[in-house]
């Protein structure tokens, strides 16, 4: 649940927008089906289904959270659940309509479509789900939103961030979708602040978790940076001559049979989703945590659980070159270089050297200096000592081990096949 973490005096009831107990017992954010523009709660046991205002559950009573009339009445929220039929049906009708309405290609259709699913099991994701959207378009971007708006678990449009990450009404475990072509400080505040579980902002003598998914729309630019780590990026393509226009009424009938079918399946299977073992070892990174979740969203359909590794295939490469960027690599390459000369004794001018020549190779003009490069050898728990020839460490068994950990942990590409150290850390490469 996202809400402030304080004490509640007495047996007052606790307002909520959704509640998990084990892998059975939910309580879950509704319209009234007797009068549709209140809100009201679904309790879930087993088979066993109650609507009403007040539920209790573990011995407290929930109320439905208070919102803003403006909220509310935008709010994407379902009457009742209903049947879905599979698992694989749904995911087809969903990613049918991201094709047709949101102009989007077979492998965007299938990606959007998992951040679909995942948004309604956001509460049990480690890390949460992001789709940022690029491209020039920003009609097509906001009707893609729109699509978003209509299979998504409690979606917010956003045009744009107010003064204060607290201007999102994060009590109602939102999925933001923001529509915002221009990257702003507040959005990487608030990637900052949301994306990991666990992780709260102090605000005024409590803490205020925000973590939630989102689909965020920044224009012609992509994010950059620790901003981009655990993100989903998708790089828009303009959409097909004489794709249909989302008209109000299509949104409507989209959100009335998808939100019904979302939620009847994230009650069906929530036990099914929080015992998964599914797993994406190809994967490194956050796109290996987020293909984990993914995927144990999908419980019961391996081709479809499978799918998510190519989904998300760009993001781990975007990540590992990235990664192979860093000057910490830099670093790690050029000490990888005098591991495989096996020398007894690495000096820090010789590993200056190597740096300075990789640079030239990549055409940077950039020199660095021993000066600067012991600091940095330390920093990654190398520690030199000075002789008669300068500073130094020697090249032990363990110390290769390690600078060879830090090339496959940094995405290094260095092999030498005649080394057994690089023959055990890439296997696949020989």
């Amino acid at each position: 649940m996202t809400a402030r973490k304080n004490l509640r005096p007495g047996n007052s009831p606790t307002p909520t927008a959704g509640e998990t107990v084990g892998d059975e017992v939910t309580i879950e954010l509704i319209r009234d089906p007797k009068d549709p523009p209140r809100l009201t709660l679904l309790r879930c046991d087993g088979g066993r289904r109650k609507v009403g205002p007040r539920q209790k559950l573990g011995g407290t009573t929930y109320t439905p959270v208070a919102v803003d009339p403006s909220l509310a009445k935008r709010l994407r929220l379902p009457v009742r659940t209903s049947p879905y039929g599979s698992t694989r049906k749904l995911f087809a009708a969903i990613e049918d309509a991201f094709r047709k309405f949101g102009g989007l290609n077979e492998r965007a259709a299938t990606l959007a479509t998992y951040i679909s699913f995942g948004t309604f099991f956001w509460d049990l994701a480690p890390i949460a789900p992001c789709l940022v959207l690029t491209g020039p378009d920003a009609f097509q971007a906001a009707q893609l939103l729109k699509v978003f708006d209509c299979v998504t678990r409690h979606p917010v449009l956003l045009s744009g961030l107010g003064a204060s990450l607290y201007d999102v009404a994060h009590s109602v475990q939102p999925t933001i979708l923001l529509h915002q072509p221009s990257r702003s400080s507040l959005v990487k505040r608030l990637l900052a602040a949301s994306q990991v579980r666990g992780f709260s902002v102090a605000r005024q003598g409590t803490v205020e978790e925000l973590f939630g998914a989102k689909v965020m729309y920044l224009g012609d630019r992509s994010l950059k940076g620790l901003a981009a780590e655990t993100t989903i990026p998708m790089a828009l393509s303009p959409a097909p001559p004489g794709s249909p226009v989302l008209t109000e009424d299509i949104e409507t009938d989209l959100a009335s049979e998808f939100q019904s079918k979302l939620l009847e399946y994230r009650i069906e299977t929530f036990g099914k989703v929080r015992r998964s073992a599914f797993d994406a070892p190809q994967l490194s990174g956050s796109a290996r945590v987020l293909a984990r979740f993914l995927g144990s969203c999908l419980p019961g359909d391996r081709d479809l659980q499978v799918g998510v590794l190519r989904s998300l295939a760009g993001m781990d490469q975007a990540a590992r070159v990235a990664l192979a960027q860093r000057p910490e690599s830099l670093l790690i390459e050029a000490l990888l270089i005098q591991c495989h000369e096996r020398k007894a004794t690495i000096y820090v001018g010789d590993v200056t050297n190597n740096v300075n020549a990789l640079l030239r190779e990549r055409g940077e003009t950039l020199k660095v200096t021993a000066r600067a490069v012991g600091p940095k050898i330390a920093s990654l728990g190398i520690f030199t000592e000075r002789d008669a020839s300068g500073y130094a460490f020697k090249a032990t068994n363990e110390v290769r081990r390690q600078v060879h950990q830090l090339a496959k942990a940094y995405s290094v590409p260095t092999f030498l096949k005649s080394c057994q150290l690089c023959r055990e850390f890439y296997p696949r490469v020989e």
